[in-house]
């Protein structure tokens, strides 16, 4: 990450060789120089409206817009459970991120009796949305009756409805959910001129994780926790391989319907 305490540029193979080199020879002594501990509170992000909504299924189930709107409608108009058509979510047309004190209600008494009560925020977790003119007649996309959990009801549902129904539930819980708590760890190494760079990130308490996570890099965030061991400052390490790598900086992928 730097030579000579500045940062600095690997511009060629010639000086990526030249350092694989230095690194790999004997004369070179590696040693810990800076141990970096930090914890960091993560917030779950508010209920679905609907271009969040098309966009997770389209990201997350691969729903086009049509058929997200088509199988929210069949939720919404009631599915048959025990003989009675149930209206499994509020309107799915809404740009409002608001939604009703029964609605925190149930999700409280829901989130402290099944998860504990360390999974529920010290104060109610309540979004606004930014803009002064959003239609805020209707609430966010949430489910009607929050203890139908999709597993409870999931033989009464076809498979999207149970994917659809699913995703707007866990997003609707966790958005009422505790922060997850995330330590970050990172190791300066000095070897010779060069300093070395190592930082991973690990949950150490998962709060509204255990049901929804926003990122669309869930896989690379699980990478990101490769182990680190213990080391201390004056710690001596050896290098024991070095992968030059070139890497060129890719373009954003092309718009999709979501």
């Amino acid at each position: 990450s730097k030579y000579k305490n500045k940062k600095f540029d690997i511009n060629n193979e010639e000086e990526a060789l030249k350092i694989k080199e230095f690194l790999l020879s004997p004369t070179c002594e590696c040693k810990v120089e800076k141990v970096n501990k930090k914890e960091t509170k993560r917030k779950p992000t508010a209920p679905f409206i609907t271009s969040t909504m098309q966009r997770a299924a389209s990201s997350k189930l691969g729903f086009g817009v049509a058929k997200t709107m088509q199988v929210a409608q069949k939720l919404y108009e009631g599915i048959e459970i025990d003989g009675t058509p149930v209206g499994l979510i509020t309107y799915m047309r809404t740009d409002s991120v608001r939604i009703s004190d029964d609605a925190h209600e149930m999700a409280k008494d829901f989130i402290l009796n099944n998860y504990g009560k360390e999974y529920y925020p010290a104060t109610t977790n309540v979004y606004v949305k930014g803009k002064q003119n959003v239609q805020d007649a209707h609430e966010a996309i949430r489910p009607s009756y929050p203890d139908k959990t999709p597993e409870s009801i999931k033989k009464y549902l076809d498979n999207d409805q149970y994917r659809l129904y699913k995703l707007i539930w866990d997003k609707f819980m966790s958005s009422q959910m505790a922060p997850a708590t995330i330590a970050n760890k990172s190791l300066d190494i000095s070897a010779g001129d060069y300093t070395l760079r190592a930082s991973t990130s690990k949950v150490k308490f998962d709060g509204f994780l255990k049901l929804y996570n926003d990122s669309e890099d869930e896989d690379k965030e699980k990478e990101s926790e490769a182990k680190i061991p213990d080391l201390e400052v004056g710690d001596k390490v050896a290098c024991k391989e070095v992968n030059p790598k070139q890497h060129f900086t890719q373009p954003p992928s092309r718009f999709n319907e979501a």
